[in-house]
């Protein structure tokens, strides 16, 4: 006649997991001795975030602000650009005027050019 004789673990169990077989988080155990403490982190975050949103919103208008600053910039360079343009060939005309009567009056004078 043979015995079988059934060895059972008696090591320490595994707490039950749910039906997929994986651990559930740390996080999504209820830790019910620390409630309070996750409410105030929770509070805390929420400011953090207000803080963050604020913050963002002040660079937006300050980054709005100077656009329009630049594109404003931009008209004034672009308008001063054209009148430059416009006023080039008086400006060489009257240079060249200059230049000669410069050497007119050099050569009345008997000053010898450099």
């Amino acid at each position: 006649m043979s015995t079988t004789t059934t060895q059972t673990n008696s090591g320490p169990t595994e707490p039950s997991r749910p039906a997929s077989g994986l651990r559930h988080s740390v996080y999504s155990q209820p830790n019910w001795g620390s409630n309070l403490a996750n409410q105030e982190n929770f509070a805390i975050g929420r400011q953090n975030d207000s803080d963050f949103e604020r913050n963002l919103s002040l660079m937006s208008d300050g980054m709005s602000r100077l656009k329009g600053l630049a594109q404003g910039l931009n008209e004034e360079l672009r308008l001063q650009n054209e009148q430059l343009d416009r006023m080039a060939p008086r400006v060489d005309s009257v240079t060249d005027t200059m230049t000669r009567q410069n050497q007119q009056m050099n050569k009345l004078l008997g000053v010898k050019p450099k």
